[in-house]
């Protein structure tokens, strides 16, 4: 959202969805370098996702540090699933290997919860990612 206003009631949400808009087309134009069109189409698909799972609801989004580690976070998780080792992650994004545990657990619970499982138990054990061999250094 702009600093301009914060939207506080419903019927302020005309501007809030227009502003998402134009911010999703506008990063899918300038970073994917897209042509607008194709943009605009983008666009409509993620902000009729967001409608559909997240539509009546309100919900906060972090700025800053906080939004990086998460986007962090995230990204080990999914290489990690890939199947890249602890190690490789740990050099590509500069961190010991005790953040990369911790960020695959904290992502891990997170997508435990989205799927309605129990969070205390990761879905995807530390040391065996699905179809991935056990031993890490057969995964370097």
């Amino acid at each position: 959202m702009s600093e301009a206003y914060e939207v506080t009631d419903k019927a302020q949400w005309p501007e809030a969805l227009a502003e998402i808009w134009e911010v999703l087309k506008s990063g899918f134009v300038r970073r994917k370098d897209l042509p607008p069109e194709d943009a605009a189409r983008l666009a409509e698909t993620v902000v009729l996702d967001l409608a559909h799972h997240m539509g009546g609801r309100h919900f906060y989004l972090p700025r800053g540090t906080r939004l990086k580690l998460w986007v962090r976070d995230r990204q080990i998780l999914e290489a990690y699933t890939g199947g890249a080792s602890m190690s490789s992650l740990a050099k590509r994004h500069r961190v010991c290997g005790e953040t990369v545990r911790l960020a695959i657990r904290r992502q891990q619970r997170l997508s435990a919860l989205l799927a309605g499982d129990d969070a205390s138990t990761p879905s995807t054990p530390l040391d065996h990612p699905p179809g991935k061999a056990s031993d890490e250094k057969t995964r370097e």
